[in-house]
């Protein structure tokens, strides 16, 4: 069992450095947004507000990288700054246009994100709650009504999101298990090698102390 755990971590830390590494290329084009005064203004950021929190999400994706191994902390950790990150994700979607925003296909890597590290039911919630938060925020603030092609978008990204929970939940699930199944034979195996080497030892003293009762019974008979 502590193996299995000692690879579960493992998996965590390597899945959570990718998201690392995808928050930086996240970050990279949030720069580029953020230097455009007409891509700040379509995405709704206005004065010093958007650097200030552009500083945020870039010093907790840092500190993030740092405490991901340190077991539950860094898990909760990890949580914790997904969720921030889909924050951020809704108001700049909500302010781009709602369910017509050029941003809304990023709500799939989080959901991606969400399965690969917290392939729980309480752990995929999060990014499947984004689109009717997203579909409520379109109608309070456009008040345009629900059309064809909202219905449409909300349809075609809920299949899309239920096939990546299922895709990376089963493959998780079939990892583990083959995961399981390794340690088991590792520990048959280790028991057979256990078991050989006695017989060995036990074969050894057997023909050993054999071979020295007949050198003394041939001895004895001589005198």
């Amino acid at each position: 069992m502590k193996e299995e755990t000692s690879w579960q971590a493992e998996r965590f830390v390597m899945r959570a450095r990718t998201l690392f590494y995808a928050r930086v290329g996240l970050l990279v084009l949030g720069l580029f947004i953020l230097m455009v005064p007409s891509w700040s203004r379509m995405m709704g950021i206005r004065g010093m507000t958007g650097y200030a929190w552009y500083v945020v999400i870039a010093l907790y994706s840092t500190t993030n990288f740092y405490v991901m191994d340190r077991g539950r902390f860094g898990r909760i950790f990890t949580f914790v700054t997904l969720n921030l990150d889909l924050l951020t994700l809704i108001y700049l979607i909500v302010a781009s246009g709602a369910l017509r925003s050029p941003f809304l296909p990023i709500q799939l890597i989080f959901t991606l994100f969400f399965a690969m590290l917290f392939p729980k039911p309480g752990g995929i919630i999060p990014p499947l709650m984004l689109l009717p938060i997203i579909a409520h925020f379109d109608q309070l603030v456009y008040q345009r009504g629900f059309v064809t092609q909202d219905v449409f978008i909300l349809i075609f990204y809920s299949v899309l999101n239920l096939i990546i929970v299922y895709v990376i939940v089963y493959l998780s699930d079939r990892e583990e298990q083959q995961q399981r199944e390794i340690v088991s034979l590792t520990k048959e195996l280790r028991e057979l090698a256990v078991h050989e080497e006695r017989q060995r030892i036990s074969r050894e003293m057997h023909d050993g102390l054999g071979a020295m009762l007949s050198t003394m019974i041939i001895q004895a008979e001589y005198v």
